[in-house]
């Protein structure tokens, strides 16, 4: 009887665990990934994943992407796709580090202004 109460808390053990195993998911360009060239990753304090690449940064939501890109036409654009760095601060500013310069993000509006 003991090995039978043994066995089932065991099984069921094995159970809960194999029913919560996650998938794993290899992202690239196909997915939304800017590059496969990774300069930076870091969390946001709001949860989101963001990926600086040598072809513009990406924003992970934990199910797409939203990439931001270097475009000439606009001022408040990123200055550079190639990507090092994106921090924040304790102030809860982003800082981004392009090969052109110093940028800071406002999360509001999804634009970027030069340091």
């Amino acid at each position: 009887m003991k090995h039978y109460k043994l066995f089932t808390f065991l099984s069921f053990l094995t159970l809960a665990t194999v029913g919560n195993a996650q998938m794993a998911r290899f992202y690239t360009s196909e997915y939304g990934l800017p590059n496969s060239q990774i300069n930076d990753l870091t969390q946001d304090s709001k949860g989101f994943i963001w990926v600086s690449t040598e072809n513009g940064l990406a924003r992970f939501d934990g199910r797409s992407f939203t990439t931001f890109r270097f475009d000439p036409s606009r001022t408040d654009a990123l200055a550079s796709n190639l990507v090092m760095t994106i921090k924040e601060d304790s102030h809860g500013v982003f800082w981004t580090g392009t090969s052109a310069g110093l940028q800071v993000f406002d999360p509001d509006y999804n634009t970027f202004s030069k340091f």
